[in-house]
């Protein structure tokens, strides 16, 4: 190979870099939110068909506790 052809596929590697970060970020984000999801689906799980509590009065419980910034979904 000679160092022409070397530094073509280097500057080839270094557009892509980039776009492999920027997929690695999402992956990385995915991967968090599926393991967020395990223990709520565990919960939901061991409670069964029980009533959950609306996030509306979990809120107002959780107020005095926590400062929430304008309006939480």
């Amino acid at each position: 190979m000679t160092p022409s052809q070397i530094s073509k596929q280097l500057d080839g590697a270094a557009q892509e870099l980039p776009q492999a970060e920027a997929l690695l970020r999402q992956m990385r984000q995915t991967v968090e939110d599926i393991e967020d999801a395990r223990p709520i689906e565990r919960a939901k799980r061991a409670n069964g068909n029980k009533p959950r509590i609306p996030w509306l009065q979990v809120k107002k419980i959780l107020e005095p506790v926590m400062h929430f910034e304008g309006e939480v979904d």
